[in-house]
């Protein structure tokens, strides 16, 4: 199985695992989405706890975004924060999401492009 094959069936089994927890609980969060899911006997994270970008090791694209949506009156950490709740609530296809920091070398920024520049979320739909 080539590296592109796992990389799309790991994708699959995430959905279905947060489809699975979405039906269990609704909204989910971070505590939720911590049980991660089971791929071929392994544990996979789902996202992680320290950072926005998550690319498990064993997938070439990253799996997940997150953003921290800031509570009323509270301090708005990054520039996408406000449109990316917009985006969210109003059930728009996509959201902007800014790169990390101010090196668009870095690794997460890196990810976070190479998956846009794949398209990786249209080839699911085609799956």
């Amino acid at each position: 199985m080539s590296s592109n094959d796992t990389d799309i069936l790991m994708r699959l089994a995430a959905f279905k695992r947060v489809e699975v927890l979405s039906r269990m609980h609704g909204h989910l969060t971070h505590r939720e989405l911590s049980t991660g899911f089971i791929f071929q006997g392994e544990r996979i994270p789902l996202v992680n706890p320290q950072r926005g970008i998550f690319k498990p090791r064993q997938m070439r694209y990253l799996l997940s975004i997150k953003t921290v949506i800031p509570k009323t009156g509270g301090r708005v950490w990054y520039d996408d924060q406000l449109e990316a709740h917009d985006q969210i609530y109003d059930g728009d296809d996509g959201i902007d999401y800014a790169f990390m920091g101010s090196d668009p070398n870095a690794a997460d920024n890196q990810w976070l492009r190479a998956a846009y520049e794949s398209q990786v979320r249209s080839r699911l739909r085609g799956q």
